[in-house]
């Protein structure tokens, strides 16, 4: 077809997420579920039905009040050949594990047909590790995928596979595991959900810090979000670095156009950065290619044929590509100066740094936020110790301008007297 790229047709599978909002046991239950169907027939037929129960055209994400368990007899009964995966399990506030509206089990949520789940998604914020602490899940496939929110973010997660490119194969390998190699995986350190906490109030906690301050947040004092780690920790039954047998591998990516931009130093949406992430998938393959196979010699050599100074490791066995630059983590979560990138994609390359480290303990710069008294580490030159602090600060900013203003101008007198109707 004119216009697209060369190679064999893109392939896909029907696939659609729903909603599941409703009461279970005294509680308000949300839960995401995915669904692949064999043929477009399939998906029309399943639509039919799953309108008579509520809007599915509001949203490219319906949102039905129908129990997950109901979905899934409904799914099965439309179309057996179906396949049913609950989506990012962890996630807080819309997932079958989630802390605020979740259950504790498979079992739990899913009844008598908790057998017919095969394999679940992992989501961003959790890595296969974090999974295999939880043995309940050992039965299941952990899967990683990539919704379609926004093009540019496809690939952040993904499945590899050994099969044929047929529907029938994909479902096996799900049910069977034969033909499921492994992950592609974020880095669940930087994913929204990782570790408790308050966005707007810039506070990040793990589960032990959540736990001392007796899960409220100490900048708004409203209940904290409870994070993926902090879910993860509550279900698990073993400890932390447990692998069971027959467990897939798994690597970790930083995505290309984040890792141009860290070493740069300009944004990842900037038109600088899509030019050079353009041209290299251009001359060099696609970006999972470039990331995982192509020589760091041949990535080099794209670089210093357009004057960008990008420096890369040649040691990929990491899972991503590190950077002759600070911690790509560091600025976007805080995870500490051992975070999993650091260890894994850093130190080895500097066995020194590695010993120095493990001896002493680094201490980082902390400010007082001037607002509200709290400690807090800084980024850059950044003043207060959250955007809620910040904010509240330029309202008083504001207010004592218009004060001033006042004050110098004098208190003036207006006629506001009800004019005279006109005649």
């Amino acid at each position: 077809m004119e216009g697209t790229a060369p190679g064999a047709a893109p392939r896909f599978v029907v696939t659609g997420e729903i909603s599941c909002i409703y009461k279970r046991h005294g509680r308000t239950r949300k839960v995401h579920n995915l669904i692949l169907l064999p043929s477009l027939e399939a998906a029309e037929e399943l639509s039919v039905r799953l309108e008579a129960i509520g809007n599915i055209h509001s949203d490219g994400r319906p949102i039905l009040g129908l129990d997950s368990r109901d979905l899934l007899e409904l799914t099965l009964e439309t179309c057996p050949e179906a396949e049913f995966i609950p989506a990012h399990i962890w996630t807080p506030h819309f997932a079958m594990f989630g802390a605020f509206s979740g259950f504790d089990t498979v079992e739990e949520c899913f009844g008598d047909l908790a057998d017919q789940i095969h394999g679940v998604e992992t989501g961003l914020s959790s890595d296969p590790p974090m999974n295999w602490r939880v043995s309940a899940l050992d039965r299941l496939s952990l899967l990683s995928h990539s919704d379609a929110h926004s093009p540019s973010r496809l690939g952040r997660e993904a499945d590899l596979l050994d099969t044929g490119l047929s529907y029938p194969e994909l479902v096996q390998a799900i049910r069977t595991g034969e033909g499921l190699l492994g992950t592609l995986e974020f880095f669940p350190e930087e994913g929204k959900y990782h570790l408790d906490g308050h966005r707007n109030c810039g506070v990040c906690l793990t589960p032990a810090e959540t736990a001392a301050l007796g899960g409220v947040c100490p900048v708004c004092g409203k209940k904290l979000t409870i994070g993926v780690e902090h879910r993860v920790e509550e279900l698990a039954d073993r400890p932390a670095g447990f692998r069971p047998e027959g467990a897939k591998p798994y690597e970790c990516l930083a995505p290309l156009p984040e890792v141009i931009a860290a070493s740069t130093g300009v944004s990842a949406a900037g038109k600088n950065t899509q030019a050079l992430y353009e041209q290299m998938l251009h001359a060099l393959g696609p970006e999972f290619s470039i990331l995982r196979e192509v020589p760091v010699e041949d990535i080099a050599r794209c670089c210093r044929e357009t004057d960008t100074p990008l420096i890369v490791d040649a040691s990929q066995s990491a899972g991503c590509l590190p950077l002759d630059c600070g911690c790509y983590m560091l600025g976007k979560i805080w995870t500490g100066p051992m975070c999993r990138y650091f260890r894994q994609a850093v130190l080895p390359l500097d066995p020194a740094l590695e010993q120095a480290l493990a001896q002493e303990e680094v201490v980082l710069e902390r400010r007082v936020c001037p607002l509200c008294g709290r400690s807090f580490v800084p980024k850059r030159r950044q003043l207060y110790c959250s955007p809620a602090c910040q904010a509240e600060a330029n309202r008083r900013k504001s207010r004592a301008r218009m004060r001033n203003k006042r004050a110098k101008d004098g208190f003036r007198c207006y006629d506001l007297s009800p004019q005279k109707p006109c005649k």
